[in-house]
């Protein structure tokens, strides 16, 4: 309440808005590179973001379960019991504990979005090119993948599903989520019960460029392997990361 009052009593920004009128983007030099910008932003404008995320992944790889625990401590995202890890059985009582309304959403919503997701799935197919010569394309799906699910002041279970459901619709063997805890250490239990639903092999309780590397380079403590793909969105941090690990693991887009 004291922190709603101070808010309120503070003045308000004021807001400034620039026109930008694209007719003159041809005769306006001016306006040709504002456009230019916009239409060339890359996933991380920021170059000591990138610098930065590549330094925490650097440290992830070399020390593993050390750095990732480390680096929650400086930038946020632990656990309150340090735990790195959540197990399946700590999901399945977090979904149990769900209020029977929200139980009732999730799952209508994991049902239309695998419906949705069953669509997509692409099929395998077999050409005869020439007698005695048959050509296919074949899918099959991967082995294990990572999500990372933004949190920290706010939970995103819509995430989460949007995430998973496609992965369990294709076959994946494991699912791995990663997704920060918030400043006093709590995980939001709509998001651990979600995760309950989904059948979450492992839950990593870390946020922003450790939690991508944790999902690239795997915890050697607790036993956690590498995944073979990360998806999901998250801010500048995760971005970045998810830009430096592509190509040792893949990844879906930068922004998720």
């Amino acid at each position: 309440d004291r922190e709603d009052r101070s808010v309120s009593a503070l003045p308000p920004t004021p807001v400034r808005l620039r026109r930008l009128d694209l007719r003159q983007a041809a005769s306006d030099p001016a306006v040709a590179a504002a456009r230019q910008a916009l239409l060339r932003r890359g996933a991380v404008p920021d170059p000591s973001v990138r610098d930065a995320a590549r330094a925490i992944l650097a440290d992830v790889r070399g020390r593993g379960d050390a750095a990732v625990r480390e680096a929650n401590e400086r930038f946020g995202g632990a656990a309150a019991d340090r735990r790195l890890i959540l197990e399946p059985g700590v999901l399945s009582a977090a979904r149990d504990a769900l209020p029977a309304d929200i139980r009732a959403g999730l799952e209508v919503m994991i049902e239309h979005i695998g419906r949705f997701a069953a669509t997509q799935l692409p099929a395998t197919s077999r050409t005869t090119v020439a007698p005695g010569i048959e050509i296919e394309r074949r899918w099959t799906p991967l082995r294990r993948i990572g999500a990372y699910v933004p949190g920290g002041s706010a939970a995103y279970p819509s995430s989460l599903v949007m995430c998973a459901v496609p992965a369990r619709v294709a076959g994946v063997g494991e699912l791995i989520v990663a997704s920060p805890a918030d400043r006093d250490g709590r995980l939001s239990p709509i998001l651990l019960g979600a995760a309950g639903l989904l059948g979450v092999d492992a839950f990593v309780v870390a946020g922003g460029a450790q939690a991508v590397g944790a999902l690239a380079y795997g915890l050697p403590e607790a036993g956690l392997a590498p995944v073979d793909r990360i998806v999901g969105p998250g801010n500048a941090w995760v971005t970045a990361a998810k830009l430096e690990v592509f190509g040792e693991v893949g990844i879906d887009l930068p922004a998720g």
